[in-house]
């Protein structure tokens, strides 16, 4: 299936923001229960203990991502370290942190430009199919410039089933609203009243889909950045019948 850079609701400027933050909030709920990236904490652990970073600085982090089960399983591997979050919208509530260990940056965060005040070992998960080529090469090419690791993690990929799956997003989205937290009314709103979010979650999920970078592709988007080891591949994932693909990029 090739590639397709379909345009994300969720990355407009006009976007809604408490149908963003419902999206992003569902979605970090189904990482918590599907844990797409489980079998890649080993290697993940090995290239963050590697490079000796002080934390993790998790870039278009959403409402959080798999950080609240992913940092636990890393610390048990050697990698015991702190993670921030950031993003260029972050929400003005999120309920994903776990006490100081993982915190989120309040100040909006270009993930092609990280500020030098946040030095760490640099991840993408879930997020790094809404950049085009030029702005993705830009991420992995500012993460070497910084001298600092990065791991690309996804959980969707250009095939029949992971379509299908992100086209019914709204159904378990529907049901799982109301329980969402922090609870809001506006969530409930744009909801069942104006349905913006389960929308969103429906064409922003086949988008996502779409646009997926394969393994080669990755390694190809870090073609040129010699300074750095790269690995790339997928992994089964353990709970859910889908794949994780990853990136890794340590210094050489």
């Amino acid at each position: 299936m090739p590639r397709v850079d379909l345009p994300e609701i969720e990355d407009a400027a006009w976007c809604p923001r408490p149908a963003r933050d419902a999206a992003t909030a569902f979605l970090a709920l189904l990482a918590d229960l599907g844990r797409p990236y489980d079998a890649l904490v080993p290697r993940l652990a090995q290239a963050v203990a590697g490079t000796g970073a002080p934390r993790i600085v998790d870039l278009a982090s959403g409402a959080g991502g798999p950080w609240r089960t992913l940092r636990p399983q890393l610390a048990t591997m050697g990698a015991d370290v702190d993670v921030v979050l950031t993003d260029k919208f972050p929400p003005k509530h999120v309920a994903r942190a776990e006490g100081r260990r993982v915190r989120y940056h309040p100040v909006p965060v270009d993930a092609t430009e990280v500020p030098a005040d946040l030095p760490g070992f640099r991840t993408v998960c879930g997020a790094f199919h809404h950049l085009r080529p030029h702005d993705a090469r830009r991420v992995l090419a500012d993460a070497v410039h910084a001298h600092e690791g990065i791991a690309v993690l996804e959980a969707v990929q250009r095939r029949p089933l992971p379509v299908v799956l992100a086209a019914l997003l709204p159904v378990p989205y529907l049901v799982a609203a109301p329980l969402l937290r922090p609870f809001t009314w506006r969530r409930l709103l744009y909801s069942y009243v104006l349905p913006a979010a389960p929308a969103l979650l429906a064409v922003d999920g086949v988008a996502s889909c779409l646009r997926a970078y394969d393994p080669a592709e990755l390694l190809g988007l870090a073609d040129g950045l010699s300074t750095y080891r790269w690995e790339a591949g997928e992994v089964r994932a353990e709970r859910v019948p889908l794949s994780a693909t990853y990136l890794i990029g340590v210094p050489r």
